[in-house]
């Protein structure tokens, strides 16, 4: 059976399901970070609807439970106080990462988030207890737990940008020596933004969590049900689909 059949057979599962129905005329706010991340959230211009792997599976999800989704742009930390406050119901973020975890619930992991170091001089690249003296692009506001120790020994010093287009196209242009990414993230750019450019990534993983979706306390009943829809989307091949699908641009193109 295909990937897409798979997909659509439980799609179907879903929405003819009572036990995945809830309460009509609820509606929750999701927090997308801006600037955007490709593949897994983003906008073809400003008008447009917002895309990607996570937008795409909580739109289903949502739509199978009756919820109406709001997709709220603003920067990781704002978005992580609002979701604190209860302002924002649901973003994507790892518990590690998060500043007060307690105030939050976590999902399960919708996909394997693994970091790299990316340059365009490979003879730089060693161990990461080796790196010294050299500057690192990272994203403004974002918390990077497989850095903490070469940042905080001031073996490698952090350039901070708005965005990963920022963080590469800075690598790229020579102001850092490295760029610290998603593989996926890299991946997106490289093809679609960079395709002439030479980068060279490190033969490790500096660091590697399940990206997860933060809920805000008060929708601590959902959770369950999102528990659920993530296992089947992840077995029955559709998160993966899509995860191809907008890295290689045939969704964004859609």
């Amino acid at each position: 059976m295909s990937k897409v059949v798979k997909a659509g057979l439980l799609l179907l599962a879903l929405a003819g399901s009572s036990v995945w129905a809830a309460e009509p005329a609820q509606s929750i706010n999701v927090g997308i970070y801006y600037p955007q991340v490709p593949p897994y959230m983003y906008k073809s211009d400003a008008a447009s609807p917002v895309r990607g792997v996570i937008p795409e599976l909580l739109n289903q999800f949502f739509s199978a439970n009756d919820i109406q989704v709001n997709y709220v742009e603003d920067n990781r930390q704002r978005a992580e106080l609002k979701l604190y406050d209860g302002e924002i119901g649901m973003m994507v973020l790892a518990e590690k990462w998060s500043k007060q975890p307690e105030k939050a619930l976590y999902s399960s992991a919708v996909i394997t988030h693994r970091d790299f170091i990316y340059t365009m001089q490979p003879q730089k690249l060693q161990a990461l207890h080796a790196l010294k003296n050299s500057t690192i692009c990272l994203r403004r506001h974002y918390v990077y737990t497989g850095l903490q120790e070469a940042l905080n020994s001031g073996r490698l010093l952090r350039l901070d940008s708005d965005s990963e287009f920022d963080q590469m196209n800075m690598l790229v242009n020579g102001r850092c020596d490295f760029a610290y990414l998603n593989e996926h993230v890299a991946q997106w750019l490289k093809l679609h933004q960079f395709a002439d450019a030479e980068l060279y990534r490190s033969d490790y993983v500096v660091d590697e969590t399940g990206m997860t979706l933060a809920l805000s306390l008060e929708w601590q009943p959902l959770l369950p049900k999102l528990n659920t829809f993530l296992q089947q989307a992840k077995e029955s091949g559709l998160t993966d689909n899509l995860l191809q699908q907008h890295i290689n641009g045939s969704a964004a193109n859609q």
